[in-house]
């Protein structure tokens, strides 16, 4: 393992410093993308070394002036009337977060990225339809106005999240980066009420597959077969998308916040259900 790590670090690090080269990244973004890089090639295997050095090489890294509480960072795409894609990652609260929290948002961001790398844009008479992850927005061909967003929106976010984590553990053990056990409080009730779906062999290296190779498409129908229920994995988004709106309507009053956490655990609860169903039908767990 320590020659293969040896010789791909050899192979790579040159490509990495053309890439903090090129973005004139500061010093401690630099050091990152020595870390996080390899970290994603471990992840994904060496075989798709040269689209994950692609990856980062096409996206720079933006240091935002912007500070927001709910949003460290965000994997900005905009597309111009050739249909051309331009992307970055956007970092806001740059002074004020810590390392690990910055290297959380950066892989998550990037991840989102890896995970859109195919089959990204599909074009037909009438509509655009770029693909992040499981997600994919769309938009209007003659005018490029945002027409709609999927409702696996938040499956997406649940999966991403997940993945990050593993990322950071492979760069926290590669690198002995004193990051262990390291959990992210992105999408926290979303990922906690999936955790025995994600945890599912079956549903996560199906899953994973399917949307590394844009084929999202597949995703209800093989979901569906499984838990013999018609419809099921777009209830499971559609509940999922439902739970994190409802946690943004909190407030400070507490009589309504008091019916909209009634809602969001009835909405729990048939998410549970829906979970449930998947994983006894599975075999490989």
């Amino acid at each position: 393992m320590m020659n293969d790590l040896e010789s791909l670090l050899k192979r790579i690090n040159p490509k990495i410093k053309n890439i903090n080269d090129r973005y004139n990244y500061n010093d401690e973004l630099k050091k990152l993308m020595y870390l996080i890089i390899p970290s994603f090639i471990i992840k994904y295997g060496y075989k798709l070394e040269n689209e994950i050095i692609e990856c980062f090489n096409s996206i720079p890294i933006v240091i935002s002036n912007k500070v927001d509480k709910n949003v460290m960072a965000y994997f900005k795409r905009t597309l111009d009337t050739n249909f051309n894609i331009h992307k970055m990652v956007v970092l806001n609260n740059y002074n004020s977060i810590s390392e690990v929290k910055l290297l959380d948002s950066l892989i998550h961001e990037f991840n989102h990225a890896i995970n859109s790398y195919k089959k990204e844009l599909k074009i037909d008479d009438n509509m655009i339809v770029l693909r992040s992850g499981l997600s994919s927005v769309y938009y209007d061909k003659n005018n490029l106005e945002r027409k709609a967003i999927l409702k696996n929106l938040y499956l997406e976010e649940v999966i991403n999240t997940i993945q990050t984590e593993q990322i950071l553990q492979i760069l926290s053990k590669t690198f002995n980066y004193n990051i262990y056990n390291y959990q992210s409080n992105a999408y926290l009730l979303q990922t906690t009420i999936c955790k025995k779906l994600t945890l599912n062999k079956t549903f996560i290296s199906t899953l994973s597959d399917l949307r590394f190779k844009g084929d999202i498409d597949d995703i209800s129908y093989w979901f569906d077969s499984i838990t013999n229920i018609k419809g099921s994995f777009d209830e499971l988004s559609s509940l999922l998308d439902d739970t994190l709106n409802l946690e943004k309507t909190m407030t400070k009053n507490k009589l309504k916040n008091r019916l909209i956490i009634n809602k969001i655990k009835k909405k729990i609860e048939k998410v549970l259900k829906i979970v449930d169903i998947f994983d006894k039908n599975t075999i490989y767990k």
